[in-house]
C-alpha cells in the first residue's frame, strides 16, 4: 500500500462521516466514493466496499435513491460479499430500502427475504438481523401484506434481547407498532410506540428521535387517534427537526403528518394548503406509496371544503399513484370509496 494512500483515505472517510453527521448526505456520498476509490488504489478492497456501502447509504438519506440502486448491486455482486455473507446481508437490506422507495415493492420484498435468510442460520449479528426483519416488515407493509408483515413483527419481538444496543430495540419496537396500527391493532401500535419513546435516547441521536415521533404521529392520525398523545408526538418532531435540522424528504413527512392533524382538527383548509405543493411537486423527494398517501388526503380535505370535483380528480389521481407502486389493494379501496 503507497505510504500516503492510509492517511488520505483516513482522511476522506473522516470528512464523509462528519458531513453526515450535518445532514450533508450528498456531500458525504461523495467524501464516501472518493475514501473508496483511495482505497481500492491502495488495493485495500475491504475498506473500499465498507466506503461504497457508506455512499449507497447517504444517497438514501439524500433522496437519490435511482443513483443507489446500481452501486448497491455492484456491491451485492463483489467477491468481497460474496466471502462474507454478514456484508452481503447489509446490501442485501440497503437494496430492499433503495426497491421500496422507488416502488419497487416485491424485489424489495425479494431482496429483504434473501438476507432475513441469510441472518436466520446464526450468519449476522443480532442488530443485524433486526435490520433486515425491519426491512422485510417495511416492504410487506407497504405491499398490503398485513399478514405476513405481523408474522415477521412476531419473529423479530423474540429476536430482541436484553444486551442489545437500545437504539436498535427501539426502531423495532417502532416498526411492530407501525404494523400493528396497520393491522388495525391501535392499542397494540400505543404500546409498541410506547415502548420505543422509553427506549430512544433524544440526546444520543436527536435525528432519529424526530424521525420517530413523526413517524408516530402519522401511524396515530391514520388510525384516528387525534388524541394529546398524538399532538406531544407532533410537536416533538418539530422542535427535534428544528433544532436537529432533517432532510428535505424529513421536512415533507412532517408536513404531511401536520396536514393531517390540521383535517382531524376541523381545519380542512391548513391540511390543503400544506398538502397542494407536496401533490403538485410530483412528491420527487418522497416514497411513491407516501406521495399517493398524500394526494389521497389531499382529496379528503378538498370533499370537506366541498371542492368535489376538485377531490374526485385528487381521488383518481392517489390510486394511479398507488398502483404504480405496486399497492394494488390500497389502489382498489379509494376505487371503490
Amino acid at each position: 500500500m503507497p505510504k500516503s494512500a492510509p492517511m488520505e483515505y483516513v482522511l476522506a472517510e473522516m470528512r464523509a462521516r462528519e458531513l453526515r453527521a450535518a445532514h450533508d448526505f450528498a456531500a458525504a456520498a461523495a467524501s464516501a466514493r472518493e475514501a473508496s476509490r483511495l482505497a481500492e488504489e491502495a488495493g485495500d478492497s475491504t475498506s473500499a466496499w465498507h466506503m461504497r456501502f457508506f455512499e449507497g447509504d447517504c444517497l438514501v438519506e439524500a433522496g437519490q435513491r435511482e443513483l443507489c440502486l446500481p452501486l448497491v448491486q455492484a456491491l451485492i455482486d463483489s467477491p468481497v460479499a460474496s466471502a462474507e455473507p454478514g456484508l452481503l446481508a447489509r446490501a442485501l437490506v440497503l437494496a430492499a430500502k433503495c426497491l421500496q422507495s422507488t416502488g419497487r415493492l416485491a424485489e424489495a420484498v425479494e431482496a429483504a427475504t434473501r438476507s432475513v435468510g441469510i441472518l436466520q442460520f446464526g450468519r449476522g449479528d443480532g442488530a443485524l438481523l433486526l435490520q433486515a426483519r425491519q426491512a422485510l416488515v417495511a416492504a410487506l407493509a407497504e405491499s398490503g401484506e398485513l399478514g405476513s408483515a405481523w408474522d415477521h413483527c412476531l419473529a423479530m419481538k423474540d429476536e430482541i434481547t436484553d444486551d442489545m444496543n437500545q437504539q436498535d430495540v427501539g426502531r423495532a419496537y417502532w416498526t411492530i407498532g407501525n404494523v400493528a396500527f396497520l393491522n388495525d391493532r391501535p392499542d397494540d401500535g400505543v404500546d409498541f410506540h410506547e415502548r420505543a419513546t422509553d427506549t430512544f435516547s433524544p440526546g444520543r441521536d436527536l435525528d432519529l428521535w424526530a424521525k420517530f415521533n413523526k413517524a408516530s404521529a402519522a401511524m396515530r392520525l391514520a388510525a384516528g387517534i387525534a388524541d394529546a398523545g398524538t399532538l406531544q408526538c407532533l410537536q416533538r418532531a418539530e422542535l427535534a427537526m428544528e433544532i436537529a435540522g432533517g432532510s428535505v424528504q424529513d421536512h415533507l413527512l412532517l408536513d404531511i403528518a401536520r396536514a393531517n392533524w390540521n383535517l382531524l382538527a376541523g381545519h380542512a383548509q391548513s391540511a390543503v394548503d400544506l398538502l397542494a405543493p407536496i401533490c403538485d411537486s410530483g412528491g420527487g423527494s418522497i416514497a411513491a406509496q407516501t406521495a399517493a398517501e398524500a394526494t389521497a388526503l389531499l382529496a379528503r380535505a378538498l370533499k370537506q371544503l366541498g371542492q368535489h370535483g376538485e377531490a374526485q380528480e385528487r381521488l383518481e389521481s392517489a390510486a394511479r399513484l398507488f398502483r404504480g407502486a405496486g399497492a394494488q389493494e390500497r389502489a382498489r379501496q379509494l376505487e371503490e370509496a
